[in-house]
Order: structure tokens, then C-alpha cells, then sequence
């Protein structure tokens, strides 16, 4: 039997690097395997470098947290080499006070410069800084975006930015008026680049309206119909964002003509070319409702926000944003900062702003989907948007968090992150709010009666420094959290934050900017002390008019791995970096190809370039020469236009599953559509079943003899739309030879055992399907899965059908069968040749096939909060084989028998939930469903929790979320962070848990089964299987080369609102290598999407001899790609 090694990596859930072998191809790494580094970084002392600046933030009554809650936001930081002596200086925003300028003296001392250039400022209030070269002189400037509360004449004159020009002789002069860049609105961060393609640099200006008392008022009008849509624009004139065009040096506010007119909060914007049009284009990333922005560059000075388009969801808060190619595709993806807490007593003692019944109104007027968390968006191709992949790389939870930093601090070829975060006042606590906010609210409120100074109310916050995040990117989107092992972990509350190589030994040193404390100043030790791989540091000399280069665009190829980085310093939060492009390349010492695309189009490639340099590239050296790019893969599918006549559009039936069981993690009314396979009018081609919702109505394609389909009518009785078809099967029910049609009746929203959930078989008539009430005893369990096997060896298929749910008693095990074919009448045999199925659980995939070589096959089942379970006849009796999987409990979705390594032994395919959750389960570490009427009061509390730290397991429901289901709580529990604490003996008492049904997960990996010296062993399949929940998974040889290959789809848009709609997937082809490894092309190269709420998929024989391959999507239209 061959070994399908590459699994073994992700048998530990991505939480270890398996270290031989490269999960996404199954071969082994090679250049890029620097070995992980240890005590990275070194943490400069202040006093020695000179560096002793502190953001000091001043609050009196008039100005504050109250009237500006941005107070606390933070402070820019900016690397500038000023005087041009090549050592990269830094500049340091004060908020209230005199701003920062430290040279670089090149021993790791830095000289405050700031009186003496006249950069200090102070006075009024100033977030970000930019550092351009605004005259294009060769020396960078230094602008600065300021804010103010007071709309006054004066006030607004008093907020106007400042743009520092650069003398040449250590001096600055103010001249933001002559250049146009005096704005006065309430500014948070600039960002410059050549939008309109004439070679200067235009400037996009972030601002934020002043009115924090309505940042989450839902702001709609009604339309015609009487549905609402979401009211866009600003309510006063400086709220809007800006955009500034470049006019031969005086800058013109093109923003309303170039449709640049928002009101969002907006913390960050990003440049990147998204459409890959040779454009460049704004991200926008907007904290509280408002969702974030993508700007279009139409190519005629205007910009459509098409950010809808290109993600499935964003951040619920954005704050900090970078943009970087996290997987070295050659594709930049996108990388968005929100507030959740990593430690879950953080977590349910902070507000989260996360209301299943809120979230449902800002989606439906067009706030988008928006959750709160940090986000990996993927990029997918040209064209095909984004996919979140934070949770599957861990980075989702960093707390209140501000800049994200993606470079490659230990050299390895692969972008690691950096997160800074901290907020000065923990104004979110729960308890805060609820007893010291109310109670001086009911009091008098904040005022100077009651306090001497506004210091003297905010003592009474909560305040906790936190440490910032550091994660080391081991390749194949595995991160791990290596903040305390490359001692990164000093608390405090950090804000804006930036990388740059201060001793340009070849390693990129972190400066950190903190409140109330000296910036950190962190040297990396990487290069000094061999833990690092080789680098390339690349510099730029640009044209005329934009000397740094900003814009461009460098691939490199080394060792076989292909780099990809783009000049834009303004990333992260409120600050710039340094103005060069930083290429860690492990273990190789010669870039093999070095492609540079300059902001024009200009093209320049060099060859075998020497590593472990600064490299500068100059503009007057570049041409027109064709760039490789990167190789495409080979296409397995095509998407017909005309759908072979294929038109279904499922729509779901409004039930929400939460109003009945608030805690219920999932919803189970939106399982279908069934989707099968069968000749129905015996003309020997293949024809298809849709199932239709609840109330809706079922769909037949009969297909034709040109290999189209055509929409039949439809022959099931009108009441049979009421019901929920989930599940379905062609198979010869009564032995005529033609087939027949099972139907399984599913759903969540009717009582249970109503006849609502009446699984039903359609027998074949001469080529009409009529329905046989009396061919099934009557099956009222909500069911969901259905399978044939010849159990009883008499010629006939007998039927296993999986009981889904019980209706409002999640997670309760509802009945499942097993059905005797007695000349096509089915009897119920289930509590004598198949007992188990009485509480098999909550089934969701059944399989047969004979797994042990005895000519008898054996059934599979797995389901949600179940294990994979082989049973097989013995004496007559399916009871578990005594080697069933051992430690596989899961949220199992599909099931495949199939032979893949052709060696005669069946293997099997199981498809979970995936690995991109915000469940993160081992054997060890289980999550745990306690599933008890914890207030006697008939109705099951399904209460899930997870292991913390101290091996206790605590429930992750809030505690405003465990009231709704349990109100009894509200006494026991008065102050959130006592229910934060608590675990669930705490809660309900250890006896009371002793005695509760308890449900487990013990892996939440797609994976493989495999016979091994007669045990099932399980391996995870490669990470690009782990992004979503597979739905279903079929095999067949795509590449044809004579092995058996596998293809997943499914998402998953019905769960809770705290964990987000699953939808990562876009369907996952693996190629069998023959090698024991599996190799996942991607979709923009072999064809195949399913990225909707993909929950069937089947292959169908087309009368033309090609093979279609056909996805059904819940809510949606059902989709045909042909394999080519």
C-alpha cells in the first residue's frame, strides 16, 4: 500500500510543520526552509539609543474620549532618510505635542534633529505620516494628516495638515498651503501614488467624520417596494475621504468627479492593482458598521467601490491594513485588523458588537457581511475575489489590534506578521458599561463637580497593557505564534508600527510606537547570528517625477520559489516604512531572475543577481522587455455559457434555527438541495434531480441527445413542495430494471415527527416517476442522508438512511434506518439488524463498500459531533468492526469509498469542517457540546465549550448569549467577567456536568482513512482542502494519468454570526502525484469554481461523450462545468 505521507502534516491541525514534506504539493521543501529562529529580536534600550521619545495624551473636559473617541488611537511613525546618507532616520508623530525627528548615527544611536529642522508642530491634534518626496527633488517630505473636534472657522484652521518640505540641509519648511495639501478635515492617514498614470504621485487622504455618538446608527431609506437600502455619503462636507490629482506640483480635490464620497470611519487604505489592469486602486478599511471599500480605478480619473464583488466578507472593525503575497502565488492578498480577544475571559468580558438579529439588518439593507475578527483574505485570481483564510492560519484573534506588518523578518522567502495592538482604556468592558457608565450617567454624568479632572474618571476604566503578535510563516499558509520566541513579548499599548533595516546588515529591525512609554526599537539578530536565511534588499531610482520608485513592482525567482513585492510604504497603521523592497531568500544565495515592473508599464529583468545586497534599480535602465510572469497551470474544466440548459435556482424558505435554540451552533434548515443522478425515461442517458426548499417546489432536467438538458414537469404531487428535500437516490427499487427515485425529507423549521419530514419513493413507471406511499413505511424523522447496499445478499438494494436532526433539540441523535427491499416494499429492520441506528447521532454522510476484502460490504457513517464509523455484518447484525477509526470525532460533512493508491484496498474520504474555524480541536484538547436542560424546563441547552490554557473547559457563548438561553443565569451571574471566568462545573455544578450528554470534536481536518496493518488510520488532506467545510467529494482521473484524483466543494453560509459564514471554499481539485502525495493546482488554473454555498456535487455522462460535473448550491443556482 502506498503511503499518502503528505496527510501526516496536517494530521495535527496545522499546530506543528510536519518539517519533511510540503503539504500543498506533497514534495519536500527546499530553499525556502531557513530553520525557525530563536530570540529573533533584541529590545533596545532607549537610553542608549537615544530614542526616548513618549506620546504623551492629554484629556480635560472639553476634549477626551467622550467628544473624541480616536483620543487613544495612537501616534504615526515614519522611516526617512532626510539627509541622504543612506541610514534610514525615523520621525515620530506626537498626537498633542512636539513631533519627532531622530538621525540615524550608524551605530545604533539615534540624534534628536527635531528643534533644529523644524519638523516639531506641536499644537492641535495629528495621527499619521507620510513620507513622499512631494517636489520630486530626490529628498523625501514629510506630511502630516491632523484632526480636530472644533468645526469652528478657526477650530477647522487649526486642524489643517502640514506638509514638511525637505531643504536639503537638515531643515524643513511647512508649505502644505502652496502645494494645495492644507485640508482642513478631520484627517487620519495620506497615502500617495499614481492613480491617473501621468507619473506623478496624486494622494489619496483618509479621513473620519467627528460625530462618534452615531458610528453605529444604521443609516437607510425605503425604497419603492418597501425593502431599505443603505444611505451612503456624507452628512456634512469634511467628512468624506479625499482624493488629490498631482497638477505639475499643485495638488486639486478631484474627489466628488472621481465618486470618492463616503462617510466611514476609516483607520487605513491600502494601494494595490487589483483587477491587474495596470491600475493602481484603493482599499479602504473602515472601522464600526460601515463597510470597508474597494475602489475601482476606472482608467478615466474615476473609481467604483466594487469591494462587494471581490470579498464573500471583511472585518466588522477594520483598523490596520497590509497588503503582501502571504503564499508566494505571485497574487497579493489582503490583510485586515479587527478587536477580538485571543484569551477568552478578554473575549466575554469586552463588547463585541456581534448581534445575530443586528447582523441580519445591516446585510439585508447592504452593509455586507462583516465579522469580527482579523482576516487573510487569499487572493484568487484575476477576477475571482478573495477567500478569508484567518482562522486556518491562526491570526484572527490578536485583541485590540492596529498595524499589521507582512514582511520577512527571518529571511526564509516566506512573509511573516507582525500585529501591534493595546488600547489605552479597556472602554469596552462589559461591566464598566453596565454599572459605572450607567450608574454616572443616571447621576449627573462626567462632569467637574464630580471629578477634579477627566484623568480621574478614566482611572476608573479597566486598563490592561497586552503584549503585540508575532507569526512566523512556515509556508503553505502554517503560522505559528512566535511572539515570546523571538521576544517580541513586552506589554504595552502599541499602535502604529514599521519595519526597516537601521543597520542594513540584512534583516528588517521593528520600531513600535506605545502610549505613555518610549517606542520599541527592536533589532533583529537574525543576520548577526546565522539564524537567518540570505536577502536581497532592493532599492529604486524612479523617474523624473517620482524618484522613489513609488508603485513598483518586483518578482524575483529563486531556488525554484517566486517572489513577489510592490513599493508602497504607507501599510499598516499611521505610519511608513522604509522605502525598499526586502526579499528574505533562505537557503539560495543567487536570485536566479529579477523582474521589475515600474509604475508606467517599464519593464526590466536581470539575471542571476548575487543575493545578500542592497541592490538599487534605475528607471533609465528600463525598456519594454517581456516578463515571465508566472507559469499557468493545465485546465481541467470549462464553463459553458449556455449551462447545457441547466437552469435551477434553489431558494431557501426564511426559517432562522437561533430564534428556537439560541446556542445551536449551526443552522439546520438549510442543509439541501438534494441532488441526484439516474435515466429516468430509459433513452440510456443520464437525467437530474433538484430538491426543492421548504414550500418550494423540486426540479427534473431530462437530458437530451446533443448532451443538453431540458427542464421536465415536474411529476411529484403539489403538497410534496412542502416538504424539505435534503437527500435523494436513483437506484432499481422494485427490480424492473428502470430507476426509481428515494427522496429524503429534511429541515429544521416543522415540529419533529410531523409529516413535514416524510421521506418518500417515486417508482419508475414507464419513464414517469409516481409516487408509492405504500412501497415506505412511514419515516418522520428530519433525515438528510440516504445509501443502497444489498445487505441481506438477496439480489435487491436495501436502503441505510441517516436521521439529520431532531427539530429544536439539537444536538439530540434522531432515529436512522435501515430499510429491507422486500420485492420493492420497504420494511423497517432497523431494531434487529441494525440497532445502532436507533441513536447513531446527528448522521450527515452514509457510504458502502467492502472495506476488508470479503466480498461483503460494509456501511460508513459519520455526521456532526460523531466519529467515522465502520460497521459490518456480523451474524447478520451491523455492529461496529472492531477496528473502526479511532479518535475521529468530528463535524463530518461527505463520505467517498474509493481505491486511490490502486492497490486494491479501499480507502476512505471524510469530509469535515475544515481547518479555517474557530474551532481548533485534538484528541487532547476536545471541544465539548454538553447537551442538558440545565433549567428544567423540557427544552435542550446545548452548551459548547473549549479547553483553555488551564485544561478547564469554559463555554464560548457570551454572557448575554447564555442569558438568552438560560435567563435563570442572570442572577448567578450579575458582573460579565465572573461569567468570563467561570468554567462549566461554575456554571451548573460538577455534579450536574457529570451527568450531561457530552458531544466531541477531536479534529476538524478533511481527511483520509486508511487500512494500515489492519487499522484505520486518519491524515488530514492538504491545506487547500481545509479552507471550508466539504460539502461533498467525488473522485475521477482529471489529469489522466491513470490515477484517481479528488474533488471537494462546499461552504457554509448558515452559522452563528460570532463564528462567520463559511465561505472560503471555491472547490479543490487533488491530483494523486503517485507518489503518496497529493498536488492542488489552483482554481485559476485548472477552471473549477463552486464558491457559492456549495452542498452537492455529482458527475454526469453527457451524450457527447464528455463528462459534466454539476454543483448544487443552497440559495442559488445550481452550476455545470464540463471536464476537459
Amino acid at each position: 500500500m502506498s503511503h499518502f505521507r503528505v496527510l501526516a502534516c496536517f494530521l495535527f491541525l496545522l499546530l506543528t510543520s510536519c518539517g519533511q514534506d510540503d503539504p500543498m504539493t506533497g514534495k519536500g521543501k527546499t530553499a525556502g526552509d531557513a530553520r525557525a529562529a530563536d530570540k529573533l529580536f533584541e529590545l533596545t534600550d532607549p537610553s542608549a539609543t537615544g530614542i526616548e521619545f513618549v506620546n504623551e495624551i492629554t484629556n480635560d473636559f472639553s476634549f477626551n474620549y467622550t467628544t473624541y473617541a480616536y483620543i487613544f488611537n495612537g501616534a504615526g511613525v515614519g522611516v526617512i532618510d532626510f539627509d541622504q546618507d543612506g541610514l534610514p532616520d525615523l520621525f515620530f508623530v506626537s498626537n498633542q505635542g512636539a513631533n519627532k525627528l531622530y538621525r540615524n548615527q550608524g551605530d545604533w544611536t539615534f540624534e534628536d534633529v527635531s528643534s533644529s529642522a523644524g519638523i516639531e508642530a506641536p499644537g492641535g491634534f495629528t495621527n499619521g505620516v507620510s513620507i513622499v518626496d512631494i517636489n520630486a527633488d530626490g529628498y523625501p517630505d514629510v506630511y502630516l494628516s491632523r484632526t480636530g473636534i472644533d468645526n469652528s472657522p478657526e477650530g477647522r484652521a487649526g486642524r489643517r495638515n502640514l506638509l514638511f518640505i525637505n531643504q536639503k540641509n537638515g531643515t524643513f519648511t511647512e508649505k502644505a498651503e502652496a502645494y494645495g495639501l492644507n485640508s482642513d478635515r478631520p484627517a487620519i492617514q495620506a497615502t500617495f501614488f499614481d492613480y491617473d498614470g501621468d507619473g506623478d504621485l496624486d494622494c489619496y487622504q483618509l479621513n473620519a467624520p467627528l460625530d462618534f455618538a452615531s458610528v453605529n446608527t444604521i443609516r437607510a431609506t425605503q425604497n419603492p417596494d418597501g425593502s431599505l437600502s443603505r444611505v451612503m455619503g456624507p452628512k456634512e462636507d469634511f467628512e468624506s475621504d479625499q482624493l488629490f490629482r498631482n497638477d505639475g506640483g499643485k495638488f486639486t480635490d478631484v474627489s466628488l468627479a472621481a465618486g470618492i464620497n463616503n462617510r466611514s470611519f476609516g483607520l487605513s487604505a491600502a494601494i494595490h492593482d487589483f483587477n491587474a489592469d495596470g491600475r493602481p486602486d484603493i482599499y479602504v478599511a473602515n472601522d464600526y458598521i460601515e463597510p470597508d471599500n474597494l475602489y475601482i480605478n476606472q482608467g478615466d480619473g474615476t473609481f467604483r467601490d466594487e469591494a462587494s464583488s471581490y470579498f464573500r466578507h471583511t472585518s466588522h472593525s477594520s483598523m490596520g491594513t497590509d497588503i503582501a503575497d502571504v503564499n508566494n502565488d505571485g497574487l497579493a492578498d489582503v490583510l485586515t485588523l479587527d478587536m477580538l480577544a485571543e484569551d477568552p475571559v478578554r473575549q466575554k468580558s469586552l463588547e463585541n458588537g456581534m448581534r445575530a438579529d443586528r447582523y441580519n439588518t445591516l446585510t439585508r439593507i447592504g452593509y455586507g457581511h462583516q465579522f469580527m475578527r482579523n482576516q487573510l483574505q487569499l487572493n484568487n485570481g484575476k477576477g475571482y475575489g478573495f477567500s478569508d483564510v484567518g482562522e486556518l492560519t491562526g491570526i484572527a484573534a490578536t485583541d485590540w489590534s492596529w498595524a499589521p506588518l507582512l514582511a520577512d523578518y527571518d529571511n526564509d522567502q516566506n512573509v511573516d506578521l507582525f500585529v501591534s495592538n493595546g488600547f489605552r482604556y479597556d472602554v469596552g468592558d462589559l461591566d464598566f458599561i453596565s454599572f459605572t457608565t450607567d450608574s454616572l450617567e443616571a447621576t449627573g454624568g462626567i462632569n467637574p463637580k464630580r471629578f477634579k479632572t477627566y484623568k480621574e474618571y478614566l482611572e476608573l476604566i479597566p486598563s490592561k497593557p497586552l503584549p503585540n503578535y508575532m507569526y512566523r510563516n512556515n509556508g503553505d499558509l502554517d503560522f505559528s505564534e512566535v511572539t515570546t520566541k523571538w521576544q517580541l513579548d513586552e506589554a504595552s499599548f502599541s499602535s502604529s508600527a514599521v519595519y526597516a533595516d537601521l543597520d542594513q546588515d540584512g534583516d528588517l529591525d521593528l520600531i513600535v510606537g506605545n502610549h505613555e512609554r518610549p517606542p520599541f526599537v527592536y533589532r533583529n539578530q537574525g543576520v548577526e547570528t546565522a539564524q537567518s536565511g540570505n536577502w536581497l534588499e532592493v532599492l529604486a531610482e524612479g523617474p523624473a517625477d517620482n524618484p522613489a520608485g513609488i508603485g513598483l513592482s518586483v518578482r524575483v525567482v529563486a531556488a525554484g520559489h517566486q517572489l513577489v513585492r510592490e513599493l508602497y510604504p504607507v501599510r499598516g497603521f499611521l505610519g511608513a516604512v522604509e522605502p525598499i523592497l526586502h526579499f528574505g531568500l533562505g537557503n539560495a544565495d543567487v536570485v536566479d531572475r529579477l523582474e521589475v515592473r515600474w509604475p508606467d508599464g517599464k519593464t526590466q529583468v536581470l539575471n542571476k543577481v548575487p543575493g545578500n545586497q542592497r541592490l538599487t534599480i534605475k528607471y533609465s535602465d528600463a525598456g519594454r522587455q517581456a516578463l515571465a510572469g508566472a507559469d499557468a497551470g493545465a485546465k481541467y474544466f470549462s464553463y459553458p455559457a449556455d449551462q447545457r440548459g441547466l437552469k435551477f435556482l434553489h431558494e431557501e424558505n426564511a426559517f432562522d434555527d437561533f430564534n428556537r435554540q439560541f446556542l445551536q451552533p449551526r443552522m439546520l434548515s438549510r442543509e439541501g438541495p438534494a441532488l441526484a443522478a439516474g435515466d429516468i425515461n430509459g433513452d440510456g442517458l443520464e437525467d437530474l434531480f433538484f430538491g426543492g426548499a421548504l414550500g418550494k417546489p423540486a426540479a427534473f432536467f431530462t437530458q437530451r441527445s446533443n448532451g443538453a438538458f431540458q427542464e421536465m414537469t415536474n411529476p411529484f404531487p403539489a403538497k410534496h413542495a412542502n416538504l424539505e428535500d435534503v437527500a435523494a437516490l436513483f437506484f432499481d427499487a422494485d427490480g424492473d430494471g428502470d430507476e426509481d427515485l428515494y427522496v429524503a425529507s429534511g429541515g429544521n423549521a416543522p415540529p419533529d415527527q410531523s409529516a413535514y419530514y416524510l421521506d418518500r419513493l417515486y417508482l419508475n413507471v414507464n419513464g414517469q416517476l409516481e409516487y408509492s406511499q405504500k412501497s415506505l413505511p412511514a419515516l418522520l424523522s428530519s433525515t438528510g442522508s440516504v445509501a443502497a447496499i444489498d445487505y441481506d445478499a438477496d439480489g435487491d438494494l436495501d436502503l441505510v438512511v441517516g436521521g439529520r436532526t431532531v427539530p429544536g433539540r439539537y444536538p439530540e441523535s434522531p432515529q436512522s434506518y435501515l430499510l429491507e427491499n422486500n420485492g420493492g416494499t420497504f420494511t423497517d429492520v432497523t431494531a434487529t439488524a441494525f440497532p445502532d441506528l436507533t441513536n447513531a447521532g446527528m448522521v450527515t454522510a452514509i457510504a458502502t463498500g467492502d472495506l476488508d476484502g470479503d466480498d461483503r460490504a460494509e456501511i460508513v457513517i459519520a455526521g456532526e459531533w460523531m466519529p467515522v464509523t465502520v460497521y459490518s455484518s456480523q451474524d447478520g447484525v451491523f455492529r461496529p468492526a472492531a477496528n473502526t477509526p479511532r479518535q475521529s470525532s468530528g463535524s463530518w460533512h461527505s463520505l467517498l469509498i474509493k481505491d486511490l493508491d490502486g492497490d486494491g484496498q479501499a480507502e476512505i474520504v471524510a469530509g469535515n469542517e475544515g481547518l479555517n474555524s474557530r474551532f481548533k480541536p485534538t484528541a487532547d484538547r476536545p471541544v465539548i457540546l454538553y447537551a442538558g436542560d440545565f433549567d428544567d424546563n423540557g427544552a435542550i441547552d446545548p452548551i459548547v465549550t473549549m479547553m483553555d490554557k488551564s485544561g478547564r473547559m469554559v463555554p464560548l457563548a457570551t454572557k448575554a448569549q447564555m442569558i438568552k438561553q438560560l435567563p435563570g443565569l442572570r442572577k448567578k451571574f450579575l458582573r460579565a467577567r465572573a461569567y468570563a471566568r467561570a468554567d462549566v462545573n461554575e456554571l451548573f455544578g460538577a455534579d450536574v456536568i457529570a451527568k450531561t450528554p457530552q458531544y466531541r470534536l477531536e479534529t476538524m481536518a478533511t481527511s483520509v482513512f486508511q487500512l494500515v496493518d489492519g487499522k484505520w488510520l486518519r491524515e488530514g488532506l492538504p491545506v487547500a482542502a481545509q479552507f471550508s467545510p466539504a460539502q461533498a467529494i467525488q473522485s475521477a482521473d482529471f489529469n489522466k494519468d491513470g490515477l484517481m484524483d479528488l474533488l471537494l466543494v462546499g461552504n457554509d453560509y448558515g452559522t452563528q454570526v460570532e463564528t462567520g459564514r463559511m465561505d472560503a471554499g471555491n472547490g479543490t481539485l487533488l491530483l494523486n502525484d503517485g507518489q503518496g502525495g497529493w498536488l492542488s493546482p489552483a482554481n485559476i488554473d485548472h477552471g473549477f469554481w463552486a464558491s457559492l454555498d456549495a452542498r452537492n456535487l455529482l458527475p454526469v455522462q453527457l451524450a457527447d461523450g464528455k463528462t459534466a460535473w454539476v454543483i448544487a448550491n443552497n440559495n442559488g443556482p445550481a452550476a455545470l462545468y464540463l471536464q476537459e
